[in-house]
C-alpha cells in the first residue's frame, strides 16, 4: 500500500488518499486489521469490502497478500467484463426502436414520391 501511495501519479485520487489515511492509522498504533475494517466502513463499496475481508483473512492465516490481490484482480476483471457484456446486450435492445423509426422514415421517403407519381399517372388518364 505504501508503494501505491508513493508512486501514484495523482495524489488527489480518493483511493490514494484513503490508502494514505490507512497507513497513517497504522503508524499511530492501530493494527492492520482495525485500520482495514475502518477503511471498509468509510468506503462503503462492495469491492473494498471484498478486499478488506480477503486481506484480513490472509493476515489471520498467514497467507501472502500478493497472491490474494492477484486473485481479487482477476475476479474484478471478470465482473467488469460481465457488466460490459450485460450493458452491450441492453444497448442492442434499446436501439431497436430508433432503428425501426429510421427504417420507416426511409421507406416513406422512397414510397411517397412513387405513390405521388402513380397517383398523378392515374389522374391524368
Amino acid at each position: 500500500m505504501q508503494e501505491v501511495v508513493e508512486k501514484s501519479s495523482n495524489p488527489d485520487d480518493a483511493l490514494v488518499e484513503e490508502l494514505g489515511f490507512l497507513l497513517q492509522e497504522q503508524k499511530v498504533g492501530k493494527t492492520r486489521k482495525a485500520a482495514l475494517l475502518q477503511f471498509a466502513a468509510r468506503a462503503q463499496s462492495e469491492s473494498v469490502k471484498e478486499f478488506v475481508a480477503s486481506a484480513v483473512q490472509a493476515e489471520e492465516r498467514g497467507n501472502p497478500l500478493g497472491h490474494i490481490l492477484q486473485i481479487q484482480a482477476e475476479a474484478s476483471r471478470r465482473r467488469r467484463s460481465v457488466r460490459a457484456e450485460e450493458a452491450a446486450a441492453r444497448a442492442s435492445v434499446k436501439i431497436m426502436m430508433p432503428l425501426m423509426l429510421a427504417f420507416v422514415a426511409v421507406i416513406l421517403l422512397i414510397a411517397a414520391p412513387l405513390a405521388l407519381q402513380l397517383q398523378s399517372t392515374f389522374n391524368a388518364d
